[in-house]
């Protein structure tokens, strides 16, 4: 009788394990759909702003990296949490494509941060090349303008005369 009272009680505590696990991995894949459908709002967002950059909307772009990079980061971890937790109950087929799953939606928003970063970092090189060009544009027009006066005046030089 003694074994039996233990074999029900570790099967009682058992299920209710089971039952709790079940109950946070539902949690947890709510919680990762949640945060999937905000990534792909903000990457579509992005995609605006990229497609009609200007310099006013530089710091919606940087706001939404940062924000891009830190949902990166959560749904990085609960597709770990989840994975762990499935370990038991899926078959290497279900494992395969929810592994698949997370590493597509990990890859979308990697692909939009790098959207991002080569949007941010071309608008700096513009600005560096319009830069450039606005003072090279200064200088040659104040050789040009010193040039049309008719008169320049060079530095003496002096020659030494040698046998």
């Amino acid at each position: 009788m003694f074994p039996f009272v233990l074999t029900a009680k570790f099967l009682a505590v058992h299920s209710w394990l089971l039952s709790k696990t079940m109950a946070s991995l539902a949690t947890l894949r709510k919680k990762r759909s949640a945060h999937r459908v905000d990534a792909r709002k903000r990457i579509q967002s992005s995609e605006a702003i990229i497609l009609a950059f200007s310099e006013n909307s530089r710091s919606s772009l940087e706001t939404l990296r940062s924000t891009l990079s830190k949902k990166l980061e959560c749904l990085t971890a609960l597709d770990e949490e989840i994975l762990e937790l499935s370990l038991v109950d899926l078959d290497e087929e279900q494992l395969n494509s929810e592994v698949l799953e997370a590493t597509d939606a990990a890859q979308e928003v990697t692909n939009t941060l790098l959207k991002i970063e080569k949007c941010l970092n071309d608008s700096i090189q513009s600005e560096y090349r319009e830069e450039g060009s606005e003072i090279s544009s200064a200088t040659s027009s104040k050789n040009v303008a010193s040039l049309s006066t008719g008169r320049v005046r060079l530095p003496k030089i002096e020659i030494e005369r040698f046998d």
